[in-house]
């Protein structure tokens, strides 16, 4: 992540509320959920992370039980969707 201008190390999880942020209880495509996490960097003009590594991301967040996935896989973006966990 940039702090004042430089590069600082953040965890591996940084990015999880950002993406979280997007996601709603209706199945949406994982590219779209990537692509806005993505988009609203262009307002800190400085690109922070890319698309695997946000859909890798997603993928924790699914194995963790914090998503659902209907698809392959997350790292599978254009064929595969994913909502907010129900609660069992």
């Amino acid at each position: 992540m940039v702090d004042g201008g430089e590069l600082v190390s953040a965890p591996i999880s940084f990015f999880d509320s950002t993406l979280m942020s997007f996601l709603a209880d209706d199945w949406q495509k994982v590219t779209r959920v990537v692509g806005e996490a993505l988009a609203c960097q262009m307002d800190d003009c400085i690109f922070q992370t890319g698309d695997i590594l946000l859909a890798a991301r997603v993928n924790a967040l699914a194995e963790s039980g914090r998503l659902e996935v209907k698809g392959k896989s997350p790292l599978d973006m254009r064929f595969s969707e994913v909502r907010i966990a129900k609660a069992r």
